[in-house]
């Protein structure tokens, strides 16, 4: 099994400061998710956004809802992203 971020918010967690914690499994028990404290004060929760079955695996693509529970559309997987992934 491979988690991936898109590139956007790949660059958000190798900022220095950041604070992860581990906050649970997705609903399938495959993927590890975090909750990501920014050196801003902005906190974002991983979500799965979708899955793939790949030679090697799972592939597992995750993104990120900010403190309201909305979205950050920043870090959603384009649908053409995700097939070029596979």
């Amino acid at each position: 099994m491979l988690v991936c971020h898109n590139g956007w918010a790949t660059d958000i967690l190798l900022l220095s400061g950041i604070r992860s914690k581990l906050i649970g499994r997705s609903e399938d028990s495959f993927a590890r998710l975090y909750r990501h404290k920014l050196p801003d004060g902005r906190v974002f929760t991983e979500f799965v956004q979708g899955r793939a079955n790949v030679k090697s695996g799972l592939l597992i693509f995750v993104a990120f809802k900010d403190e309201q529970g909305n979205v950050v559309k920043e870090s959603l997987w384009k649908e053409s992203s995700m097939k070029s992934e596979v």
